[in-house]
């Protein structure tokens, strides 16, 4: 409930630069990558449940549902895993509309980069505070169905989070 909570509060404060970039992108008005519409310090990463210790009964619990999951994925699915690891906002807005294009709509789109931008380096942020080790790092029996990703801790999942807050904008 608690992570939620968190989420609710990131999509309220990427609401809320959305529409400061929609106000301020009146005809005349550039947008500047370089413009901070909300501290980034504004959530703070305990308000995030912590993450259960590596070794103890409740990490324990979510190896073995990862290993449930992993087990007799077909060649298909893990081709999908494969393919999804890059998946990027491109593939929600060709759902949404394959015309909707960055030539076409310039404003648009660099408005998502801001909330894009903005979005990540919170997630970072909470990231490097909790600072958990990837699943496949932890427990040998988990398979890596993708490309290694750097050394970024795995809580809270980017993916989601990210992909949540476009989801809401688009």
């Amino acid at each position: 409930m608690e992570v939620k909570k968190y989420f609710s509060r990131l999509f309220f404060l990427v609401s809320l630069c959305f529409y400061c970039l929609v106000w301020h992108s009146a005809p005349g008005f550039a947008l500047d990558s370089s413009q901070k519409y909300f501290q980034l310090q504004r959530l703070q990463p305990q308000l995030l449940p912590p993450p259960p210790v590596e070794g103890s009964k409740a990490w324990k619990k979510q190896i073995n549902e990862v290993l449930r999951e992993q087990h007799g994925l077909s060649v298909t699915e893990i081709a999908a895993i494969r393919n999804e690891q890059r998946a990027g906002i491109e593939s929600m807005i060709s759902v949404i509309d394959p015309g909707f294009k960055k030539e076409l709509y310039p404003k648009t789109f660099a408005m998502i980069d801001l909330v894009a931008n903005s979005t990540s380096k919170i997630i970072e942020m909470d990231k490097q505070f909790w600072h958990t080790r990837r699943p496949y790092l932890t427990d040998s029996r988990v398979k890596l169905y993708v490309d290694p990703v750097n050394d970024s801790p795995s809580y809270p999942s980017g993916h989601s989070a990210f992909f949540r807050v476009m989801a809401e904008i688009l």
